[in-house]
């Protein structure tokens, strides 16, 4: 059953994207800043490398030049600084040949409400291999975590900077509660200004019912449900590719199962093929 109350009226406000300056990450950053400028919030962008490799600030992305492409400010000023429009930004240069812990500390240190992090495509054991940063650090950090795929449908035109979020999918289940991923996706939406979104709450069962959950007051939304039996990541799959989705929202309880170690949560399973991008929101003792 579908209740039309919720207590919360958030947006995202503090930013972190990591970044190694690759192409994914690069589109991640520009997630990351139609954020904070939807919120308004602060940004922060994190670069880990080898001692004395740490690049040259030249070769970091120019917030402002991105803003001024999207018609949001002027070209004028300085090249990283958009602080009239109410948005601090931080570029952090890292050295260390430790990513993971070294991400974690500026974590903990800016105490961001949400990272934006590019996903690089893998999938089963394969995920063992590799210097891979986004799902352990997303899994560390216990933080709400957007992911971009590499080769997904993104949610923000890097060039232009319009939205592609109207659809956006929540697999919904008893355990985690679903309000974790009902106000992830309500905090997203507030902080782009959607207020046209189709919401699908999806839940796995054979019972045939819908959980008591409650939503947000929000006007503008449409709140739909269904029920439908199958395999849990193949199903959510399956929905987000027909429908098609901009966004799915998975609430996450972490590795709480040996077989987390082995494949993934399913969430994790989730983001390595889904068709856009996926906002991971832990529970409390998730991290």
């Amino acid at each position: 059953m579908l209740e039309q109350r919720h207590p919360d009226g958030q947006r995202w406000t503090r930013i972190l994207v990591p970044t190694d300056l690759g192409p994914l990450s690069d589109l991640a950053t520009r997630h990351g800043l139609r954020l904070a400028l939807g919120g308004p919030g602060m940004l922060t962008l994190v670069h880990v490398g080898p001692e004395g490799a740490a690049p040259p600030w030249s070769a970091f992305p120019s917030f402002r030049q991105a803003a001024a492409g999207w018609g949001m400010c002027a070209l004028e000023g300085e090249r990283t600084d958009i602080d009239d429009l109410g948005v601090p930004t931080t570029i952090v240069r890292v050295d260390s040949d430790t990513t993971v812990p070294a991400i974690l500390d500026e974590v903990r240190q800016h105490r961001p409400d949400l990272l934006v992090v590019g996903n690089h495509r893998h999938g089963g054991l394969s995920h063992w291999v590799g210097h891979l940063v986004s799902e352990p650090l997303a899994r560390r950090s216990g933080r709400p975590t957007l992911f971009i795929p590499e080769g997904c449908r993104p949610l923000v035109d890097p060039q232009t900077g319009a939205l592609h979020l109207h659809r956006v999918l929540v697999p919904v289940h008893e355990h985690p509660d679903p309000v974790l991923g009902i106000a992830g996706a309500a905090r997203t939406l507030r902080t782009l200004g959607i207020t046209d979104a189709v919401i699908f709450l999806l839940h796995m069962d054979e019972k045939g019912d819908l959980p008591h959950v409650p939503l947000p007051p929000d006007k503008g939304w449409d709140w739909r449900g269904k029920v439908i039996a199958g395999d849990v990541v193949p199903e959510i799959l399956r929905v987000a590719t027909q429908w098609p989705a901009d966004l799915v929202v998975m609430g996450t309880l972490g590795h709480d199962h040996m077989t987390d170690d082995l494949f993934g949560t399913r969430t994790e399973q989730v983001l390595r093929a889904a068709p856009c991008p996926v906002l991971s929101v832990p529970a409390p003792n998730a991290a």
